[in-house]
């Protein structure tokens, strides 16, 4: 009986491992770039109206219309002015 549990333990004390753990490793700082783009202001981007009137005011008509196509050109450009330009930094 005593040579089982000696052997018992033996075999116990052969199963041990030597637990040897590599040191944490030092994680790695990344630095995500973050691209902020300039907001449209919603004027810009209102809807323009289209004049129509009778045929005894065409010539009314056609002077609406133009002025209606000069400001809506003149939107237009100023969206193109700020599209795709990025934020400044603040820091």
């Amino acid at each position: 009986m005593r040579i089982t549990v000696l052997l018992f333990i033996v075999c116990l004390a052969g199963c041990t491992k030597d637990v040897r753990q590599a040191p944490p490793a030092v994680p790695e700082v990344i630095y995500v770039e973050q691209v902020l783009y300039v907001p449209i202001d919603p004027s810009l981007t209102k809807r323009c109206t289209v004049a129509m009137g009778p045929l005894e005011q065409i010539p009314q008509v056609a002077r609406d219309r133009r002025k209606q196509l000069e400001t809506c050109n003149a939107q237009l450009e100023a969206i193109e002015s700020i599209q795709g330009t990025l934020v400044k930094d603040s820091q």
